[in-house]
């Protein structure tokens, strides 16, 4: 039996549909972890074998980790995945509100702010910015606030997706069956995206989840290429030069005993 971690943030949720319902479930043990920090504690301590993990979680691990090729949540252009909510002027934020505990959102930020000089301070309450993750409703922007999707402005800045989660395992842990589900999973989860909106979303009205769904039919892709991957190294590499993680070798995607480290194919 695999043990698996995930966390509910709305978008991870179309790469982990159906893992804790038969069959599925014959061969997957799955926890849901609220922070997604503890995930990947828990895989630190081996407590569980195989986790879906925001990218700059992963980057301290980079090298005790497989990633899982072919399968992530990634983004171009505005998406809504994480959005900055703001009082102009922008340079002049030092404080962020934020509730997405372990999310990626924050660490992007923080790298989007760099070329100011300034560290952010995240809290629960901030009067002048607020961080939103996907599942959150937006609320009506009071007059003289603002809204920046942060993919937008990764992508302006690197010219390339982020990538925001990604599956991650211990060595050995997935074969090509563990395989064969993680990507039955996302076909599952994409196939009835629309469907599975209406009990993901339960508090949200018709509208909300169109917006939602056009988002992920637009600019949200489930998949992990040699774009993606690129991007991903992209991210680690902006992350160490900050000193926000040490430092963080390429990414290492299992091989199912192939050559170290195989990259996808370009169709994948």
């Amino acid at each position: 039996m695999v043990r698996v971690g995930i966390a509910t943030f709305l978008e991870t949720l179309p790469l982990s549909c159906g893992l804790d319902l038969p069959p599925w479930n014959q061969r997957l043990a799955t926890t849901v972890f609220d922070d997604p920090r503890r995930a990947a504690a828990a895989l630190d301590a081996e407590s569980i074998d195989l986790a879906l993990l925001p990218a700059d979680l992963l980057a301290p691990r980079s090298q005790r980790l497989e990633i899982v090729p072919g399968l992530a949540v990634t983004s171009r252009g505005g998406c809504g995945i994480a959005r900055l909510l703001y009082q102009p002027p922008l340079a002049d934020i030092e404080r962020v509100a934020s509730r997405c505990d372990g999310h990626g959102a924050a660490t992007l930020l923080e790298l989007l702010f760099a070329g100011s000089g300034k560290t952010l301070t995240f809290d629960r309450r901030a009067p002048q910015a607020r961080l939103l993750t996907l599942g959150e409703d937006p609320e009506p922007l009071a007059e003289g606030w603002r809204s920046l999707d942060l993919s937008t402005a990764w992508g302006e800045v690197t010219g390339g997706p982020m990538v925001w989660w990604v599956w991650a395992a211990r060595p050995g842990i997935v074969d090509r069956e563990i395989y064969g589900i993680l990507h039955g999973a996302r076909s599952r989860g994409r196939h009835d995206l629309g469907t599975h909106l209406e009990q993901w979303m339960p508090g949200a009205g018709a509208g909300r989840r169109r917006e939602v769904l056009r988002a992920f039919e637009d600019r949200v892709r489930l998949r992990l290429g040699n774009r993606e991957l690129a991007a991903l190294e992209r991210l680690w590499r902006e992350m160490e030069s900050l000193a926000l993680v040490p430092m963080a070798g390429p990414p290492r995607l299992l091989s199912f005993g192939g050559r170290p480290n195989c990259r996808p194919s370009r169709g994948e």
